[in-house]
């Protein structure tokens, strides 16, 4: 008997495998169907971490715009603390003026195509205390008017402050404008008119101070390359000033 026919008598009288075929084919899906599962597990697992490890933009707001303090140093601050102390915190104070700010300009000049809208209200230097927002009116980068309102807190008393705009007042910067003292429920306020050459008329401005100790300044302006009035008038930017809404004592 040579090699070959020797190997196929050992094959056809080999002793049976305990081998189960069938049942290591079984086991084989299964433990391959258990690292599918933990593979899964850990990636969802891995996914969580990441997500956690993240800022949650929906529970954790960004931080709100600074508040600087005012320099003293630079020559900015050119008044004297306010006569009545302001407690509201400056961030609060930007969030509610913003939204009154938008609500007030809205409301008396909502013809107007003004930007930006909502308003953006922030803290400024002029004054120890003082808030500021302003505006383009038109889409023209250029030949635009203007708006800008300034909430502060007011150093002086209505009384004091009509002192002070009596002697503002009959001394216009300007030759051929003029302006206007008035009493509005106890508080003082100062409107002046401007004038491009020739008599249009270029803008107005309106400051009160009000018993509570607000005071509260708001020009409006043309366009002043091509001399063009502003699309509202003294009336408009009285209300603005007076509307109750702007206050630095809420």
């Amino acid at each position: 008997m040579d090699l070959t026919e020797a190997m196929y008598a050992a094959t056809e009288s080999a002793p049976p495998t305990r081998i189960d075929v069938d049942a290591l084919i079984a086991g084989e899906r299964r433990r391959s169907l258990r690292r599918h599962r933990l593979t899964a597990a850990g990636v969802v697992m891995a996914a969580l971490a990441g997500t956690l490890a993240l800022p949650q933009t929906g529970t954790n707001p960004p931080p709100p715009p600074p508040c600087p303090e005012p320099s003293f140093d630079d020559g900015f601050v050119v008044d004297d603390p306010p006569r009545v102390p302001v407690v509201e915190d400056c961030h609060a104070t930007t969030a509610r003026l913003s939204v009154a700010v938008t609500a007030v300009v809205r409301r008396e000049l909502r013809w107007v195509d003004l930007s930006p809208m909502p308003a953006v209200v922030q803290r400024q230097a002029l004054h120890r205390v003082g808030y500021s927002a302003g505006f383009q009116v038109g889409p023209d980068p250029i030949l635009h008017s203007t708006v800008t309102i300034e909430v502060y807190a007011s150093k002086s008393s209505p009384a004091e402050f009509r002192v002070e705009a009596a002697i503002r007042c009959p001394r216009p910067n300007i030759i051929g404008n003029d302006c206007a003292v008035t009493e509005v429920d106890g508080a003082v306020l100062l409107i002046s008119r401007r004038y491009y050459p020739g008599g249009v008329r270029s803008g107005f401005s309106a400051e009160i101070v009000r018993p509570d100790g607000t005071g509260v300044g708001v020009s409006g302006a043309g366009t002043g390359l091509e001399a063009i009035p502003p699309p509202f008038g003294e009336a408009e930017i009285v209300a603005i000033a007076t509307s109750p809404e702007l206050t630095l004592y809420p």
